[in-house]
Order: C-alpha cells, then sequence, then structure tokens
C-alpha cells in the first residue's frame, strides 16, 4: 500500500481504432496513467532523455539494413524499469461492487504511457543495454 506521502495516480483507457492495408478495423487498447497528477521530487526525480541526432538514427538504419535484421520499438515506454514506487487506481471498468477491487491499488513494476518518468526508463534501458553490448 502507498505510503502517506506518495501518489495513487489515475489511469484511463485510451481505445484508438486503426484501418489495415485491407480496410478492415482493428481495435487497440491503451492504459494510460493521468500523469498531470505525479508531484515532482515525490512521485519522480529526473525525466530528462536525450534524443538522437538524425544523422546516428540513419547510419542505424544502414546497419539494420545491411544486416538484414528488423527495429521495433513498438510499446517501447511498457519496457522501461522504474526506479520511483508508483501506484495506479484499479480502473473504474474492472472495478465495480461485485469485485473485490474497490478502494485498492496496482504497484507498477515498468512505465506504462502516460506517467512523466516514462520516456526516461526507456531511455536508461536502452542505454544500458547497448552501452553493456558494445561498450
Amino acid at each position: 500500500m502507498p505510503k502517506n506521502n506518495e501518489t495513487v495516480v489515475k489511469c484511463k483507457w485510451v481505445l484508438p481504432k486503426k484501418m489495415n492495408i485491407d480496410n478492415s478495423v482493428r481495435y487497440r487498447a491503451r492504459l494510460v496513467a493521468k500523469g498531470y497528477m505525479q508531484k515532482q521530487n515525490v512521485d519522480y526525480s529526473e525525466i530528462f532523455s536525450s534524443v538522437v541526432r538524425s544523422f546516428n538514427f540513419e547510419i542505424t538504419l544502414c546497419i539494420i539494413c545491411k544486416l538484414d535484421t528488423h527495429l521495433d520499438a513498438t510499446a517501447a515506454f511498457l519496457n522501461g524499469d522504474l526506479e520511483e514506487t508508483i501506484y495506479i487506481e484499479i480502473p473504474e471498468c474492472l472495478s465495480n461492487s461485485q469485485n473485490n477491487y474497490n478502494n485498492k491499488v496496482l504497484k507498477l513494476n515498468e512505465a506504462i504511457y502516460g506517467l512523466k518518468q516514462s520516456s526516461r526508463a526507456w531511455y536508461k534501458s536502452v542505454d544500458e543495454c547497448l552501452v553493456g553490448k558494445w561498450l
């Protein structure tokens, strides 16, 4: 359970509708934190993450093509480890009078979309992987 100074972040479902190449509809669901509720120096400390230069990105794409491999950054923010302890409310659609989830929270193990520190968590995970592998 959260301590007195820890914020319980609310979240919501984002339900985009995508079109496939064959014009069929594909539905997606993404649970997004309401990061505007987070308090600096309580729920997060640093949120800075560097941005790659376009030249470096182009070189990376050339290497990927040359090695005949692929790069997939889909759901990238969902793979960043959190340094802070973050709790989120159980979404309303999962919390009702028929189950025992009312007034309970979930502790996040990894970042989700919407958190202030999600991009930094992803950056640090990738940086540690790349530095550990090639340097």
